[in-house]
């Protein structure tokens, strides 16, 4: 049971938190990792689910200079969810 404190979240923002957690401690030895499709994924739950958690991997992501490619890598994924000849993005 959750205390009152703790915020709600979804279960892909906590699988999200749990690939998140086993992939840390193989990052400084391959920083690539931080841009693997499950990161990608992870990062964009996060970053909607819980702020705290997405800052704390946002400085992780620049202090190994892969915010920016991951934005590109975020961007595109959310451009490839946008209906041809729309602008709406699909639900």
């Amino acid at each position: 049971m959750r205390d009152a404190t703790q915020p709600v979240r979804s279960i892909a923002a906590e699988f999200a938190l749990l690939f998140l957690r086993e992939l840390e401690p193989k990052v400084a030895d391959d920083p690539e990792l931080l841009v693997s499709t499950e990161a990608v994924l992870s990062f964009a739950a996060i970053r909607h689910a819980d702020l705290a958690h997405w800052e704390y991997w946002r400085a992780i992501l620049e202090q190994h200079e892969k915010l920016r490619l991951w934005s590109t890598c975020s961007a595109s994924r959310r451009a490839s969810k946008t209906r041809i000849g729309s602008r709406r993005p699909l639900d």
